[in-house]
């Protein structure tokens, strides 16, 4: 009980610090400046994270922990051509603009490592306080934040950039990179395949839907939707810390031939994560007015006031859905896990055009209400084939 509650402090912490950091930039520097920042940091989401996070999802998957080196290489070659990409895609005009670009990146990559690197401890049951490396980088950040009277967006990467060197360090340093070995590097990339399309096709919510806005309505609107999509999904951390529990006690017993415990174990799962997805919800209509106003001031709060709630849905929906997603994970279905983000992704990204266009950032929430509905009924459908059809006991 104590380890989990490590590992939910050390996944809401860092969790907090980019809500201050978030609010800081908003206030000293604009709602410009911040949707310029998010728009870098998701467009190596976009091309880097989503690769990483399955690399990551893989390895805890397989609990190789001999695979670690491998893929601590593979991200940072992966994030050589991502910088490319990002600087060519911007059409950078000047040196200033590229060294933003490049020292955000060096955050974002740090955050990688680190998610690997938890990963790694947790395998090893090494994991007491490794979670807490996380709120390293941001607490940091925050701190200098905090001591600055103004901010731009150069001064902000620089600062993330900077504070991120003592992770990649202290990561780098336990590492050996060569030799490379380029044959079980193509392997683990091989392996992860299924779960990269599966990532890249979630990140239409969140991610793709933010260009949109900038496209059709202006920064703006996406420093609006990324903020409150933040405290919409502010409970989310519960949810993930839950589902990793539940996901090595349902392999355990899925292991061992317990059917009627992994049916338990689902039901319990599925109560835990309704109770953090209403919460959820509480949160934003009633405790998020007071408190909103506190962190980014009350002209911005009438804005996100009119989308929290449709917001707070999706969260909730997308808490609920993790009970079967993850049931599917633990089961290594990764094939309907791939299927089905790529059909509501696209149903999404379909949509959410016309909807913008017509209704403003009112009409992307109810289509992310409506294709969230959509991939938990497809997750709920395929969990019940495959208890329905007893096939769990063929994962192992």
């Amino acid at each position: 009980m104590k380890l989990h509650l490590i590992h939910i402090i050390g996944k809401i912490l860092p969790q907090f610090f980019t809500l201050f950091i978030s609010s800081q930039i908003v206030l000293k520097a604009g709602e410009e400046t911040y949707a310029q920042y998010i728009l870098i940091i998701t467009g190596f989401t976009l091309i880097n994270g989503v690769i990483s996070n399955a690399l990551d999802l893989n390895f805890e998957q397989n609990s190789n922990v001999n695979d670690y080196k491998d893929i601590i290489i593979l991200k940072v070659l992966l994030f050589l051509p991502a910088i490319i990409i990002i600087i060519s895609k911007w059409n950078i005009p000047n040196i200033k603009d590229s060294i933003i670009i490049i020292f955000i990146g060096i955050f974002y990559l740090a955050g990688q490592f680190v998610e690997t690197y938890i990963r790694k401890e947790r395998i090893i049951r090494r994991d007491k306080y490794s979670a807490y490396i996380r709120s390293i980088t941001p607490g940091i950040i925050l701190v200098i934040i905090l001591s600055s009277s103004r901010l731009n967006l150069l001064s902000i990467s620089l600062f993330s950039g900077l504070s991120s060197f003592i992770i990649l360090y202290c990561i780098l340093s336990e590492v050996n990179l060569s030799p490379i070995n380029w044959t079980k590097l193509f392997t683990i990339f091989k392996l992860s395949l299924p779960l990269i399309v599966s990532l890249f096709a979630s990140q239409a919510y969140g991610s793709i839907d933010l260009f949109f806005l900038n496209s059709f309505i202006g920064s703006e609107a996406v420093s609006i939707f990324k903020i409150g999509h933040s405290f919409a999904n502010i409970f989310m951390p519960f949810a993930v810390i839950s589902s990793f529990i539940f996901m090595s006690e349902f392999v355990v017993n899925l292991k061992h031939g317990k059917y009627s415990d992994v049916l338990k174990d689902i039901r319990s799962q599925l109560l835990i994560l309704f109770s953090i997805a209403i919460t959820n919800i509480l949160f934003n209509v009633f405790a998020l007015p007071y408190l909103f106003p506190y962190l980014y001031g009350d002209s911005l709060w009438t804005k996100v006031n009119e989308i929290i709630l449709p917001l707070s849905l999706t969260g909730s929906i997308n808490i609920i859905s993790l009970t079967f997603a993850y049931t599917l994970l633990a089961a290594r279905r990764n094939r309907e896990l791939a299927i089905i983000p790529i059909l509501t992704s696209s149903l999404y990204i379909v949509l959410a055009k016309p909807l913008i266009n017509n209704f403003g950032l009112n009409g992307l929430c109810y289509c992310s209400i409506f294709c969230y509905s959509c991939s938990l009924i497809a997750f709920l459908y395929q969990t019940r084939i495959i208890l329905k059809n007893k096939k769990l006991a063929e994962t192992y």
